[in-house]
């Protein structure tokens, strides 16, 4: 049985999507290498703060144990936060106009063995409701150039591409697209 889960204030299961991620992201197109432990820091400073955050968490229950085969958060970010050199481009200031929330979706990720089954769109349309259900407005991410799975994940549960690309900061880093999602409340 496959449950989506809420990971807030959830050590463990933080802790089981911070290794997933690790392992996941040693692949091809980011082969990063990051340390569950430095995902956990990450994990903490984007949704641990005031603003209104959303961590879940796919699980697979079977006979006496359990285990993350996905993840997901994102996370409202302002208008002050898009600056030169983070993540969040100046370019995006067109999202604020009013009264407009503005959240941030940092991560999802599939484990290798559980993909193109439905697991990683099953966790995005979750978070997006649960976004909208927060009073979002808009949706932004930014995925790699080579990412073309991911791409077309985007796509299929309403993400558009805006064009508008960050450049890599590194050698070893790809370009990436900021995809948005406008959601009507």
């Amino acid at each position: 049985m496959l449950k989506i889960v809420d990971m807030k204030g959830k050590p463990k299961l933080r802790r089981e999507a911070a290794e997933l991620y690790a392992e996941i992201f040693k692949e091809k197109p980011w082969s990063e290498n990051f340390r569950p432990e430095e995902v956990m820091i990450r994990m903490g400073e984007q949704c641990d703060g005031i603003s209104p955050s959303i961590m879940l968490a796919s699980v697979k229950y079977g006979f006496k144990r359990r285990k993350v085969v996905g993840f997901s958060w994102l996370y409202e970010i302002f208008q002050d936060d898009l600056k030169e050199g983070t993540r969040y481009s100046p370019e995006l200031k067109f999202l604020f106009g009013g009264k407009k929330r503005v959240f941030y979706f940092q991560e999802v990720g599939t484990k290798k063995e559980y993909r193109r089954k439905g697991i990683g769109e099953k966790v995005i349309r979750k978070i997006l409701k649960k976004a909208k259900r927060a009073g979002a407005n808009s949706i932004v991410l930014s995925t790699n150039s080579n990412a073309k799975a991911a791409r077309a994940l985007f796509s299929k549960v309403g993400f558009k591409d805006s064009g508008i690309v960050r450049p890599a900061t590194t050698p070893k880093e790809l370009d990436r697209t900021y995809w948005i999602l406008e959601l009507e409340n």
